[in-house]
């Protein structure tokens, strides 16, 4: 055997040869892009399901928030569904802005229905600051202009 015909043998054998080895297939790296995920905003509380809500004679429904103090996602869905503006908020509005909403959504709105608005609003955005009592003259803490 020449030396000629002697390398590529012991190349084969010791596995230290230079040439490329056959390809093996990697795992495939893929990007996937989803949609924003539907659900509570940042920061508020995830609506849980508690049953369906109770509807009043009023017109108010009752169970709108749940015995562990998360808002019913019924109700959250049936408030959006009417487009009340303070449901529509988020947990960084201001002072202001839930008192500025709640005059308009209290416009059309019955005293117990107004009194569940705010407090399903408060308890999905975690709000402590405006005084749930509504008046029956639909003036939320007295502070609607006019």
């Amino acid at each position: 055997m020449t030396l000629l015909t002697a390398v590529p043998l012991l190349c084969v054998l010791l596995s230290a040869c230079t040439t490329a080895a056959p390809a093996v297939p990697g795992p495939t790296v893929t990007q996937t892009v989803t949609a924003a995920p539907s659900g509570p905003a940042v920061g508020q509380v995830a609506p849980h399901d508690c049953g369906p809500l109770l509807q009043g004679d009023d017109g108010d429904f009752g169970n709108a928030i749940c015995k562990d103090g998360h808002p019913n996602s019924a109700a959250v869905d049936e408030l959006r569904h009417d487009g009340y503006l303070t449901i529509d908020l988020d947990p960084y509005a201001t002072e202001q802005q839930v008192q500025a909403a709640l005059c308009v959504d209290a416009a059309t709105l019955t005293k117990p229905i107004r009194e569940t608005l705010y407090s399903v609003a408060a308890a999905l955005n975690r709000w402590h600051f405006v005084d749930p009592i509504l008046d029956n003259s639909g003036d939320p803490t007295g502070t609607c202009p006019g």
